[in-house]
């Protein structure tokens, strides 16, 4: 661009040289009207020549001022030319910004991305550490239940060849209870088939006691008879056997007094307790032995202080065996039984018989032995049924 702003420039200095020269060329030609004759050839041929010299001047400045302003023109277009390619620079320089910034935005965002994906991919990291972390956990857990599945599952089969054992010397135990038990109420049903024909011949005398194997006073005589859920022989009734034995024991057996107490989860006495043997009681006892149903738990104490509250010396216990007074567990309850039972019966006060009927007696050895001693340590019999 300055390049040029020179070349105009010395146009501009040619044009103004050569009108300066026009200038002096007209003042030489109004001075040469004056000269003097003898000095005008020679001033002529001087100015001639100065004229020569000074179109020769000015053709020359003519031609410098051609080419001064042939190079201004092209100075000009070369001006026009590299403005407008400085437009067009200006605006690839814009575009090329535009382009930049843009770059530079995708860039940016281009980094952004990447830095939230090393941030996911630190946290996947992070994630999969503890997963696999984790994962190695649950494995060692896994191989330690395992483990302990595997000793558990061997554990299982040592108790179930045990159990297996214990059931088939239950069973074989349960064959020889049952076998004893039939073999005893064949007995007993031979025996009472003959006291009853006794006591139908005898009416009732003072040796009956003795006859059927009852021991005590029979002075003031309980009959305590079980009516728990373990008695129903089906459909909500006792077994019509056990009930037809304690009327004829209740008609046929010799006392002074006697009362009937009922017992489950809570005990019934014969109204008016003890009370003396006549034939009316005695019918007012059969009649209440009818409403006989089972149901409940068996409450074997409460039957046995409410016979004692009555002053009873002899008991007659009819039940399989099973206590559960006040909800003790089976054995606690059994041992409350026996030291309450003991207690009362200590120097000789009462007797204790017991008569063991009902399946439950001959299913579990424990109930079978209970009765066993409840009538052994006090003085009684046991009559199994």
């Amino acid at each position: 661009m300055l390049d040029v702003l020179c070349c105009a420039l010395g146009g501009v200095i040619l044009i103004l040289m050569a009108m300066s020269v026009e200038a002096t060329t007209a003042k030489m030609d109004a001075s040469l009207a004056t000269i003097e004759s003898d000095d005008a050839t020679r001033r002529l041929a001087d100015a001639a020549e100065q004229l020569a010299k000074a179109e020769t001047a000015r053709a020359e400045l003519e031609l410098r001022a051609q080419e001064s302003a042939a190079a201004a023109g092209a100075a000009l277009r070369d001006a026009q030319a590299a403005r407008e390619q400085a437009g067009l620079d200006a605006a690839l320089a814009a575009k090329v910004a535009a382009e930049r910034d843009q770059a530079a935005e995708r860039l940016s965002a281009t980094n952004e991305r990447l830095t939230a994906a090393e941030a996911e991919t630190a946290d996947l990291r992070r994630r999969f550490d503890e997963l696999k972390a984790t994962s190695e956990s649950a494995q060692r857990d896994l191989e330690r239940r395992a483990r302990e599945s595997a000793d558990a599952a061997e554990g299982a089969r040592r108790d179930a060849e045990t159990a297996r054992s214990q059931a088939e010397q239950d069973a074989a135990l349960a064959a020889s209870l049952s076998a004893e038990r039939n073999d005893l109420n064949r007995r007993l049903t031979v025996l009472l088939e003959s006291e009853r024909n006794r006591l139908d011949e005898a009416g009732g005398d003072a040796e009956t006691a003795a006859l059927i194997g009852l021991k005590g006073r029979f002075e003031k005589v309980a009959f305590l008879f079980d009516t728990s859920t373990s008695m129903d022989a089906g459909n909500q009734t006792i077994n019509p056997e056990h009930l037809d034995l304690l009327k004829r024991w209740v008609t046929g057996l010799k006392s002074s007094e006697f009362t009937l107490i009922r017992f489950s989860s809570a005990v019934a006495t014969l109204e008016g307790g003890m009370l003396a043997k006549n034939r009316d009681n005695v019918a007012r006892a059969r009649q209440f032995i009818d409403s006989f149903a089972p149901h409940g738990g068996t409450e074997t104490r409460a039957a046995l202080e409410a016979a004692f509250k009555l002053d009873a010396d002899t008991i007659i216990l009819f039940t399989d065996g099973a206590p559960d007074d006040g909800g003790n567990e089976v054995e606690s309850a059994m041992q409350d039984v026996l030291d309450y039972a003991r207690e009362q019966c200590a120097g000789g006060k009462a007797v204790i018989n017991v008569v063991g009927i009902g399946d439950m007696l001959y299913s579990d050895r424990r109930f079978h032995d209970f009765l066993l001693r409840l009538a052994g340590e006090n003085k009684g019999a046991f009559i199994g049924r």
